[in-house]
């Protein structure tokens, strides 16, 4: 089992890296992914990458290190898209075609990752809400050939109704599974480490749309 969304306290987390990786250990987790928010004025993010790589050591199981990029008027974006961001193993971008919290569009965003050689993805996305004007063929069709994943994030806070934002664009993920569009999964833990195990729901839900290969090209590229 993994999680490749958990925060810190370096951000809007409550415990420290040895304290996740403490209880992931505990909870047949065999690797987990640390995404602290980054440059943004929304929130309490780290600042330097080197800074915030510095603080990882080696642990028991493999832990990814990851930032999430608010992308939105709230951040710099400018001063965010650097290549230092090609020191981390992925990049998490929220907020893309999200005008409730005043995101930046999707085109933008792919002006700007011609800088990035890793892995990049949309977390926590309501694809059926922000994406209902566009052509989903072919933003699907940009998805697979910039190899851009779709974070699968089990956190209460990206529900609406009572569900989750992801089984709300079902139909989205059944086109993607025919395609080789990346998929990952995330929880979002900050306040609560048993919100980790909610990654569960994020495998059933692969399990029931077929997307095990997505999550396997995602898994591949790090």
């Amino acid at each position: 089992m993994r999680d490749y969304h958990i925060h810190t306290i370096l951000s809007t987390g409550l415990f420290t890296v040895n304290e996740i990786v403490e209880f992931a250990s505990r909870n047949g987790f065999d690797a987990i992914g640390i995404c602290d928010n980054y440059r943004t004025n929304r929130v309490r993010s780290i600042q330097n990458i080197d800074l915030y790589l510095s603080t990882f050591r080696d642990y028991s199981i493999r832990v990814f290190r990851s930032v999430e990029i608010d992308f939105s008027i709230y951040s710099e974006i400018d001063n965010v898209f650097d290549e230092n961001l090609n020191k981390l193993d992925y990049v998490l971008i929220e907020n893309v075609e999200d005008m409730r919290y005043s995101g930046h569009p999707f085109w933008m965003l792919l002006s700007y990752l011609d800088k990035i050689k890793v892995p990049v993805g949309l977390s926590h996305n309501n694809i059926a809400r922000n994406f209902s004007e566009k052509n989903i063929d072919d933003f699907i069709d940009v998805l697979e050939s910039r190899q851009i994943f779709i974070e699968i994030n089990t956190s209460d806070y990206y529900t609406l109704f009572g569900e989750y934002y992801f089984e709300l664009s079902s139909d989205f993920f059944e086109k993607i599974s025919k395609r080789n569009v990346p998929v990952s999964i995330g929880s979002d833990t900050r306040e609560k480490l048993e919100d980790m195990l909610t990654v569960k729901k994020a495998y059933q839900f692969i399990e029931k749309m077929n997307l095990k290969e997505n999550l396997k090209i995602f898994e591949e590229k790090l």
